[in-house]
């Protein structure tokens, strides 16, 4: 499998020609990550083609076999799509005529994120058709988010009935667009739709573990329960917007959301941590070791209480989650490997050493956001485990990502590559937090592309670099060449010092 990389040494040089970079081994400058290359190459090609796009373009498929094809839920392809997988998507949830709008969110992160790093105007385009239909189809209407449209284009379920992890997400792509352009509209979206849920979600709940619990769902559907205490219930209401939106709105709703993050992120800390095993239970109906109570919930728990942290100024919580991410980080690496594993396979603590690319890609990620202030977690980690990721979970042949491998390194593969909950949001934001990461540890500026409204001066609104800090070294604004653009100013932001 074909793997790009910088090539900083040259092949034959004079002596003392060679950049010693100062406190970086040889070998980490030989193999630094080349993150535009990663993005425009590897990773995005499965998602710029014309079936990726959808008909019109905008309304993206939601399922997609491994080359790219749509899925066409009347005519299963039992050839690419196994059987047992089309028995379980089709007899027992119906799922594959489901038209999911979470998974059309996260393909707009996808793009929106691709040319945050890249400045190509074709992903802003692209996120901008997605996010203009989701809106022209009422799916933000009723101040909620339609969980799915079913076999009769009939937007699914009633609004109580819609899962908070549906809500949260529904709202990703609004989140990163909005953080790319500061569009009031787009704002006004994500508050509106935020308000309604706490109103019914958790003001109105009455789910109480060690202290009161975020509702997974306020009415029963299927099998969602109103009795269900489920980790990403809050979990995700921080990950997928409402930590991201709080660190730069309007002053005028700035306390609002900081109190929402302080809430939601001091009711998992109480609720789900598990002290013996230094995870978070995925369920507090059922604390077993197994399912979502692996690596990647739970590293992705101490990134979010951490980011939270630093928001809040909380210097407590910041020492829980530093200390907890250190601790499972160490114990999820495996250096024979150059890699994390997955989960314990028991609570004896054997390894469940399978790979998941998106486990790989948040366990990257907290390790990346440590690294910022400690160098030695891209050292130690990083240095080999961005290289794998590149060599063993990138599909290169139809680009994109596989779904993971076994244990023994065997491609797994459900039968198709984007759908359910999956699209390109781990892919694109595991870059994102690469390309952060890297130039960190290499020194190097980063540049990262905004797309403000014609209106908004970027010295009127506060710019960071997504969940992190940084020092503005340089602002470069031009217009945009497609026209569907043209209420935007193309802004490229320099940062230094990313922290």
């Amino acid at each position: 499998m074909k793997i790009r990389w910088l090539l900083l040494l040259a092949i034959i040089c004079i002596p003392g020609c060679v950049r010693h970079e100062k406190g970086i081994p040889n070998s980490a400058i030989t193999n630094k990550p080349d993150w535009i290359y990663h993005v425009d190459s590897l990773i995005m090609p499965f998602w710029m083609t014309k079936d990726a796009l959808g008909n019109p373009s905008g309304n993206f498929p939601v399922y997609r076999y491994p080359d790219g094809t749509p899925v066409n839920p009347s005519k299963l392809d039992s050839l690419k799509l196994p059987n047992e997988y089309q028995q379980y998507y089709m007899a027992n949830s119906d799922s594959l005529r489901r038209d999911f709008i979470r998974v059309k969110s996260r393909q707009i992160y996808g793009y929106c994120v691709a040319y945050h790093i890249t400045g190509n105007e074709e992903y802003l385009i692209n996120a901008k058709n997605g996010l203009d239909y989701l809106i022209k189809k009422g799916v933000f209407s009723d101040k909620s988010v339609v969980s799915f449209w079913d076999k009769n284009k009939n937007p699914q379920p009633n609004i109580l009935q819609r899962n908070t992890q549906d809500l949260a997400y529904g709202l990703l792509g609004p989140s990163i667009y909005y953080y790319l352009t500061r569009d009031p509209e787009i704002l006004k979206i994500i508050i509106d739709v935020n308000r309604a849920v706490w109103k019914s979600y958790y003001e109105q709940s009455n789910l109480y573990e060690n202290t009161k619990l975020f509702n997974w769902v306020a009415e029963n559907f299927e099998g969602d329960s109103t009795h269900h205490k489920i980790l990403i219930a809050p979990l995700d209401q921080l990950n997928a917007y409402t930590l991201l939106t709080a660190q730069i709105v309007p002053d005028s709703l700035s306390e609002e959301l900081k109190t929402k993050v302080k809430i939601l992120a001091k009711s998992i800390k109480n609720n789900f941590y598990s002290n013996e095993h230094n995870m978070f239970w995925s369920s507090l109906n059922n604390k077993t070791i197994g399912g979502n109570t692996d690596f990647a919930h739970s590293i992705k728990t101490f990134w979010m209480l951490y980011i939270s942290a630093q928001l809040l100024n909380d210097q407590e919580m910041h020492e829980f989650a530093k200390k907890g991410a250190e601790k499972l980080l160490q114990t999820a690496y495996l250096p024979d490997e150059n890699r994390w594993a997955s989960n314990y396979l028991n609570a004896k603590h054997d390894l469940d050493k399978s790979i998941m690319t998106w486990h790989q890609a948040e366990l990257d990620q907290m390790a990346a956001t440590l690294s910022f202030s400690d160098t030695s977690f891209y050292s130690k980690y990083l240095i080999k485990t961005y290289p794998f990721f590149e060599k063993k979970l990138v599909d290169p042949i139809n680009k994109g990502t596989f779904w993971g491998r076994t244990a023994k390194g065997e491609i797994i593969e459900v039968g198709f590559r984007s759908g359910w909950h999956m699209a390109n949001f781990h892919d694109m934001e595991h870059a994102l937090i690469g390309y952060l990461s890297s130039s960190n540890y290499y020194g190097d500026p980063t540049n990262l592309y905004f797309a403000f409204l014609n209106s908004i001066s970027p010295d009127s609104t506060i710019i960071k670099p997504y969940y992190y800090q940084g020092t503005i070294k340089e602002i470069s604004i031009s217009p945009f060449n497609n026209y569907s653009l043209s209420e935007l100013t193309k802004t490229r932001i320099t940062f230094t010092d990313v922290h």
